[in-house]
This record gives structure tokens, sequence and C-alpha cells, in this order.
């Protein structure tokens, strides 16, 4: 008799959770939001003269998604603001070993070139 009860109690508390069963799609979204997120924290921080700041958020984007170009080149940006040259000339080295999508290629060139004139 305590089964059935513990079975009905089961069946009862499964039907009341909600199960989340997580699709590639749904994770790609979260780690989206995560991105983006993220980038408006590090953009505050960055307007704020807080570049230490900055740079640990855009080094966690680059954990969550190490191909991401631009999160390599905001960490590089924001090492070289602390006046790390040598880790800004590396993140923005691995910024420009990455596809980017975009028109920003040509920005990563000129600000290792602003790292490496110093």
């Amino acid at each position: 008799m305590q089964i059935g009860i513990f079975i009905t109690a089961v069946i009862l508390a499964l039907s009341v959770c909600e199960i989340h069963v997580f699709t590639e799609e749904s994770l790609e979204s979260m780690v989206d939001d995560f991105m983006k997120r993220s980038d408006k924290v590090a953009q505050q921080h960055w307007a704020r003269g807080e570049f230490a700041q900055a740079a640990e958020i855009y080094d966690a984007m680059v954990q969550h998604q190490p191909r991401h170009a631009d999160s390599h080149f905001n960490v590089g940006l924001a090492r070289y603001a602390m006046g790390d040259l040598d880790g800004s000339v590396r993140a923005i080295e691995e910024a420009l070993r990455l596809p980017s999508g975009r028109a920003n290629h040509g920005a990563y060139h000129h600000q290792i070139g602003a790292g490496l004139t110093k």
C-alpha cells in the first residue's frame, strides 16, 4: 500500500514540475542571451573607465564562445586601456585568427599596430 502512495506522489510531483528539455537551439539561444547581457554590462564598465571589470567580462565571454572574434578583440582593447600592451596584442592576434563575419578586421589590424608602436 505504501508503494502505491509513493508512486502516486511521484506521478503527482512530476505532473506539477516543469520539465525542461534543452535542444541545441535553446542552448544556443541561452548562450546568445548571455553574450548580449555580458556585452552590455562590459560596455557600462568601459564607459565608467572600469577597464579591469570590462576585461573580466570579456574574458568570460571568450570562455563561453572561444571562436567569437569580437570578444577577443574587446579583451585586447580593455588590456590596452589598462596598459597591458603584450596582453592586448595577444588577444587581438587571436581575434585576427578567427573569422569575424564583420568588417571589424580592419579595426583589429589598426589596434594591434597601435599596441606595437607604444
